[in-house]
C-alpha cells in the first residue's frame, strides 16, 4: 500500500501520467505487459502505448481499470472521495422525483467495487411522479406517499451507502431528491392529511442532505438544512423530525472550520443548549435519541475541560438506553449500538487527556462495527496510542485500517486522519517508520493539519 504514496508515484497518479505509474509497477514487480494487461482488463497493446507514453489514457475507463486492477487508492488520483458526484450532477431532476424507490436494486453480474456503485443503485428515487390530488390531474407512475410505511423510509437506502461508506458523496443525492420532491408538490393539490406526509418527507430530506453536508465539511449548508428541517418538523407534527435534527445540530455545534475559512469555532455551550432543550420537550422520545443527546452534552462538557459534568451526563446518557421503552424502527439508527456509546464515551475522554482509558475503551468498542464507523473511531484509538506513548501500536493501528480509510467519503474522517499526523510530529524525527506513516496520513487527509473535531 506504501507503494503508491511515495512522492514520485503519488505525483504521477495526480495528473494521470499512467506511462510513470506503469513503468514504476513493472519495474518494483518485473510484471510484464501481458500480465499487466490481464491485471487491468486493458488490451496488451494499449497498455504498451501507455507505457510508450504515446497514449494519453486521460479517460474516465482507462483511469478506473488501472486503478481497480492495481490495486491503487482511487483518492490519490482525485477519484476518492468525490467519485459519486458526476452522478448526481448528470441525473435529470424531471417532474418525478421518485421512481422505482422501493424497488429491489438491479441484478449485476459482478458485485459493485469500491466507490463505483453504478446509477442503478445511486438514482433510485430520482424520477417518479407524486400522485394527483383531483380527478383532473394524471396520476403518476407510483403513488410515493402511499408507498412509504414512514416519512424516513425517503432516505433508508442513502443512510445505508452513508453507514458503509460515508456521506460526502452523498450530497448531491439527497439534494436533487429534495429538489424535485418541492417542485412537484407545486404542480399537485394534496388532502391535508396527504401534504402533511409530503412535508414530513420533505423534512426527512431535509436532515439527510444536511447530515451528508455536514459529513463533506459544509458545516453553513448543513446549519440550512437543518433549519428548514425544524420548520417542516413543526409543519407537520412530525417529532422524529425534530429530534433529529437538534441531535445533529448539537453535533455541528462542535464543529471546527477548515484553516483558513472563516466560521465561528467549536461551540460546547450551543451544543449544551439544544441538546438540553431536546431531551426536556420529549421525555417519551425513542431511547436511543435520548442517550445520544444525553452524550451530546457529555461531550460538550469534555470540551469545556468539565470532567464532573463530562462524568453527570455520560451517566445519565447509559440511563436513558431503557429496554422497555419503545423503540422506533428508523433507518437512522442502523448505525447506534452500545459499542457506538463507547466510541463517543472514549472521545470525550480523549478530550480530557485520559488517554489510556480511551484506548481501553476503544479497543473493546472497534470490533463489531460498520465500517465508516469502525475507520472513525479506530483513528482515535491510533491518536490516543501515540499520545499514551505507544508510538508502534498507534501506527500499526493506522496501517491495519488505511485501506478502509481510503474508501471513505467524510471530511470528518479526512479531518481525524490529519489530527493523527499531527500527534506523530513530534516522533517523526526519531523514526524513519513514523515519518513515512505521517506522510502518508497527510496525503490521504489532503495535506490538512486540522487541529479541531466533531463527534
Amino acid at each position: 500500500m506504501e507503494f503508491w504514496f511515495a512522492p514520485e508515484i503519488a505525483a504521477a497518479l495526480e495528473v494521470w501520467d499512467w506511462q510513470k505509474v506503469l513503468r514504476a509497477v513493472w519495474k518494483a514487480t518485473g510484471m510484464t505487459q501481458e500480465a499487466l494487461a490481464q491485471q487491468t482488463g486493458i488490451h496488451q497493446g494499449s497498455i504498451s502505448r501507455l507505457m510508450a507514453g504515446k497514449s494519453g489514457g486521460q479517460r474516465i475507463e482507462t483511469a478506473v481499470s488501472i486503478l481497480d486492477g492495481l490495486g491503487i487508492p482511487r483518492i490519490l488520483a482525485g477519484l476518492a472521495p468525490q467519485g459519486l458526484h458526476h452522478l448526481a450532477r448528470n441525473a435529470s431532476v424531471s417532474p418525478g422525483a421518485f421512481d422505482d424507490l422501493l424497488a429491489p436494486e438491479t441484478p449485476r453480474r459482478e458485485p459493485v467495487k469500491r466507490r463505483e456503485f453504478g446509477s442503478a443503485v445511486l438514482l433510485v428515487g430520482l424520477s417518479a411522479s407524486l400522485p394527483a390530488g383531483t380527478s383532473g390531474q394524471p396520476r403518476g407512475v407510483q403513488d410515493v406517499l402511499t408507498s412509504l410505511k414512514r416519512p424516513s423510509d425517503i432516505a433508508a437506502d442513502l443512510y445505508a451507502m452513508d453507514d458503509r461508506f460515508g456521506g460526502a458523496s452523498l450530497v448531491e443525492i439527497a439534494r436533487a431528491r429534495l429538489a424535485s420532491l418541492r417542485e412537484q408538490m407545486k404542480r399537485v393539490t394534496l388532502p391535508p392529511e396527504r401534504e402533511r406526509m409530503a412535508v414530513s418527507v420533505a423534512g426527512e430530506l431535509e436532515v439527510c442532505a444536511g447530515w451528508f453536508s455536514h459529513e463533506a465539511g459544509k458545516y453553513r449548508e448543513a446549519a440550512e438544512h437543518y433549519s428548514r428541517a425544524l420548520y417542516a418538523s413543526h409543519e407537520a407534527g412530525n417529532e422524529a423530525v425534530r429530534l433529529h435534527a437538534l441531535n445533529l445540530m448539537a453535533m455541528l455545534a462542535m464543529a471546527e472550520p477548515d484553516p483558513g475559512k472563516q466560521g465561528p469555532g467549536p461551540t460546547p455551550d450551543k451544543a449544551l443548549q439544544i441538546a438540553g432543550t431536546a431531551l426536556d420537550t420529549a421525555p417519551d422520545a425513542d431511547p436511543r435519541l435520548r442517550s445520544l443527546l444525553a452524550m451530546r452534552q457529555a461531550l460538550a462538557a469534555a470540551r469545556i475541560d468539565d470532567p464532573k459534568d463530562f462524568e453527570r451526563f455520560l451517566g445519565q446518557a447509559w440511563d436513558e438506553l431503557d429496554v422497555n421503552r419503545a423503540r422506533e424502527d428508523e433507518p437512522w439508527f442502523a448505525f447506534f449500538s452500545v459499542r457506538e456509546l463507547r466510541g463517543l464515551e472514549a472521545i470525550g475522554r480523549s478530550y480530557l487527556g485520559q488517554h489510556d482509558r480511551t484506548v481501553e475503551i476503544l479497543t473493546g468498542a472497534i470490533p463489531g462495527m460498520l465500517p465508516r464507523n469502525a475507520a472513525y473511531y479506530s483513528l482515535d484509538l491510533a491518536r490516543s496510542l501515540v499520545l499514551a506513548d505507544e508510538v508502534d501500536a498507534g501506527v500499526d493501528t493506522f496501517h491495519r485500517v488505511l485501506p478502509s480509510l481510503i474508501e471513505v467519503s467524510s471530511i470528518r474522517v479526512r479531518k481525524r486522519i490529519g489530527e493523527f499526523a499531527l500527534t506523530l510530529s513530534p516522533h517523526a524525527r526519531r523514526s524513519e517508520d513514523v515519518a513515512e506513516t505521517r506522510r502518508v496520513a497527510l496525503k490521504v487527509a489532503g495535506n490538512t493539519t486540522l487541529a479541531g473535531r466533531t463527534s
